[in-house]
């Protein structure tokens, strides 16, 4: 067998041929065609595969932090061996290695399961009409536990691009009674349809014993899991996460109030913008500080907005909730409708 290798990248015309002895299984070097080469001598061996090769306790290295990012990991053999010459590619090739050793030859789906027999995990898959795996629902046996002694709240939420499959990932998360939170379990979603949510709520409602069930749970405000929830747990009392409507009061909210004229915040218009290219430079100076003036001007208003909303969402009895509702309809309607109509339509609506 021969082996001819070049150097494309720079098309250097150097060659170097190997024959292999089978009787010795050895090779040994037959011919050299071209010794020539079109390029300087390297100033450094960085990267070389002969010299980044990884030594043994660094690849345990690796496969101790196979977790944590490649760069994370090169940075840390580096802090310990000041002269390695291993790069990015050299990490993930240990950890392809690795990874091949480990599995051996099981498929990631195989895998997951191994490790979730292995370790203990309570997981349920479902499989759809074309033998798709649309669900995989998880939960570690420590947190099913504290689930169990911590039974009284629970927090549903759905993550979004968390994997390359682009599945939902539905979220249960619950607290201590010292008010550490932790997570009770994990479900991939093919879609956020109801049917999706009741066989996710399902899987979580088996975790619980008899009635021992959360009495409280707060949720986004998404029909879909609003619904579900009441259908798999009618004991428990449902609310809406303030910190969901305090995202979506900033995003939807803020720009209507306080008009940022910035590269980074809303464009002006291209009326806007051609009134003040006619302007003299003194002018257009005189122009932007008046437009500082009045963004922080609705920046103060901004801030009363939030007291006054923070108020009426923390109001203690239904009968303080509905006067301070009115009261927040006839202080904001007027100059800001289409914000209180927002937040009418939106989530104040029953």
């Amino acid at each position: 067998m021969v082996y001819r290798t070049n150097s494309k990248k720079c098309e250097c015309p150097f060659r170097i041929v190997f024959k292999r002895r089978h009787e010795e299984d050895l090779f040994r070097l037959y011919i050299i065609p071209d010794g020539r080469h079109n390029h300087p001598p390297p100033t450094s061996l960085y990267g070389h595969p002969a010299y980044a090769r990884l030594k043994p306790h660094q690849i345990d290295k690796v496969r101790q932090m196979k977790g944590f990012r490649p760069l994370k990991i090169l940075n840390e053999i580096r802090a310990e061996d000041k002269d390695n010459l291993s790069t990015i590619s050299t990490i993930n090739a240990a950890k392809a290695t690795i990874k091949r050793t480990e599995w051996d030859g099981r498929f990631i789906m195989q895998q997951s399961k191994w490790l979730a027999e292995t370790l203990n995990y309570a997981m349920q898959t479902k499989v759809g009409p074309d033998e798709k795996l649309i669900h995989i629902f998880l939960a570690h046996p420590r947190m099913m536990d504290l689930a169990q002694c911590f039974y009284q709240v629970l927090f549903i939420d759905c993550t979004y691009k968390t994997n390359k499959y682009n599945m939902p990932m539905l979220n249960v998360i619950s607290h201590t009674s010292d008010k550490n939170s932790f997570t009770v379990a994990w479900c991939f979603m093919e879609k956020e349809e109801i049917e999706d949510y009741v066989w996710a709520l399902e899987q979580v409602r088996l975790i619980y014993r008899g009635e021992e069930t959360p009495q409280v749970i707060f949720t986004d405000i998404y029909f879909a899991i609003m619904s579900v929830v009441r259908q798999v747990f009618p004991l428990s009392q449902q609310f809406l996460c303030t910190w969901h409507i305090q995202t979506n009061l900033f995003s939807n909210c803020k720009n209507q109030i306080q008009n940022i004229y910035t590269k980074k915040g809303n464009q002006r218009s291209k009326e806007e913008d051609e009134r003040l290219s006619k302007l003299s430079k003194k002018e257009r100076v005189e122009e932007k500080k008046k437009e500082k003036e009045k963004y922080d001007e609705d920046g103060d208003v901004w801030k009363v907005f939030c007291q006054d909303w923070d108020y009426l969402a923390h109001s203690k009895t239904e009968v303080k909730y509905y006067a301070n509702l009115q009261n927040f309809i006839d202080v904001w309607s007027t100059d800001h409708k289409k914000v209180v109509e927002y937040f009418l339509n939106t989530w104040l609506n029953p």
